[in-house]
């Protein structure tokens, strides 16, 4: 075990971390002040999966194509616009919440508009990672940092959302996202960013497209990643979404139960992330994503049988860690190993298989939610999880197999 902050070392890295970790923080106060608006508007459960589904429907239709873009484009410059119009969507959110005139199609509309802004930023963000760390053996930390962070904002800022929508109302905390996004542009006016990789002689859109296709078809480690986060993420990510539900029908209680909830989540996924940050080897990811998997499958399984409360929060710490655990293990496994001039288009499709089919996930929920309860569809969704994570351990010793000889070939432990 070694320092679990070391890639903090890196000035530009640190720069960048610190304003995405404010601007988390606030990202995490919109998501749950938009789910109990909307919870609070309709009093249905098949709207907060609609509302799920619109607010990453960019980024599963928009998804396989941005990470082309992203191999292509100037990145400084892409990153500063995705934030600018982040910070305008939250802006129009609090705007019309404060006025007191948000409808439903309001909140329908502004959840499109911040998947399609994602569809674009979350691969953006993956890809960028190796360029501020600059040492490729500090990106597995730097990796596992930028999923801490997202995890502290992600225990800390439902608690918080809780509190100030239950004492000022959603409004507060979609503005509060709003100048959250000014942490991120400053950091990002202060990174000594590296001169650009040299333009490849200019090749068709759609050849690059099917070039990054072929390669997750053909290299193994990228498609048993995706193999497993996939229908991993379309089976355990929209629990989320159905919180509200959770909160009020199962627990009896508010905004402050639901914000409870969604911090043992996140709580879990902190101790997750921090374990793998303070990791010495660069090898072994795939079995971490293998035990994390599971223990999210088992975590929901739990949920599902309608625990005491306080056993419910350890159920939350399970999923939330088990899932950010698998997600940041595979994050840091492709990032070592895949080829720098196809970063963009394998982290993009990384991004479709974590975030990109959860509106898939989060709408079926939300419909099977209205029709057979909230619980059934946990349970659901927990014996799916199991049934996948029993299939990529099939797998497992010939994938270890194949990633040893991958890093013999980096020259890195294995």
């Amino acid at each position: 075990m070694r320092n679990p902050f070391r890639a903090l070392a890196s000035a530009n890295y640190r720069r960048y971390w610190l304003g995405q970790s404010v601007s988390l923080l606030g990202t995490w106060l919109q998501q749950v002040a938009m789910g109990w608006l909307a919870w609070r508007l309709s009093g249905s459960p098949a709207l907060l999966g609609l509302i799920g589904f619109c607010a990453n429907a960019g980024v599963l239709v928009l998804g396989p194509f941005a990470g082309v873009l992203v191999d292509r484009i100037d990145r400084r410059r892409a990153l500063w616009t995705t934030q600018c119009l982040a910070a305008v969507q939250a802006g129009g959110l609090a705007a019309l919440t404060l006025a007191g005139r948000i409808e439903v199609w309001h909140l329908v509309a502004l959840a499109l508009a911040l998947g399609a802004i994602s569809a674009l930023d979350l691969p953006l963000r993956q890809a960028l990672q190796a360029e501020l760390v600059g040492d490729r053996t500090l990106l597995p930390n730097a990796i596992a940092l930028n999923s801490l962070s997202f995890n502290v904002a992600r225990a800390l800022g439902p608690a918080l959302a809780g509190a100030l929508v239950a004492a000022l109302g959603e409004g507060v905390c979609f503005a509060l996202n709003a100048l959250s996004y000014v942490a991120v542009l400053a950091a990002l006016a202060r990174i000594d960013w590296p001169p650009p990789p040299p333009r490849a002689p200019p090749v068709p859109f759609a050849e690059h497209w099917r070039e990054g296709l072929r390669y997750a078809r053909d290299f193994a480690p990228l498609a048993a990643a995706l193999g497993l986060l996939a229908p991993l993420s379309l089976a355990v990510g929209p629990y989320a979404t159905l919180m509200p539900v959770v909160a009020r029908e199962v627990y009896g209680g508010g905004p402050h139960t639901l914000g409870w909830l969604l911090s043992a989540a996140g709580a879990g996924a902190i101790a997750g992330t921090l374990a793998l940050a303070a990791r010495e080897r660069s090898s072994g990811y795939e079995r971490i994503a293998a035990a994390s998997a599971l223990a999210a499958a088992t975590g929901l399984l739990g949920l599902a049988a309608e625990p005491p409360y306080a056993l419910a929060l350890g159920m939350m710490m399970l999923i939330g860690g088990g899932m950010m655990t698998t997600a940041a293990a595979l994050n840091s496994l492709l990032q070592t190993v895949v080829e720098p001039r196809l970063r963009g288009r394998a982290m993009s499709l990384y991004v479709l298989a974590f975030a990109g089919v959860f509106p898939l996930g989060a709408l079926m929920s939300g419909l099977l939610a209205g029709h057979f309860g909230v619980q059934a569809t946990l349970a659901l969704a927990g014996l799916g999880a199991l049934a996948v994570v029993l299939h990529y351990l099939r797998r497992l010793p010939r994938l270890s197999a194949r990633l040893a000889g991958e890093y013999r070939r980096l020259d890195l432990d294995g």
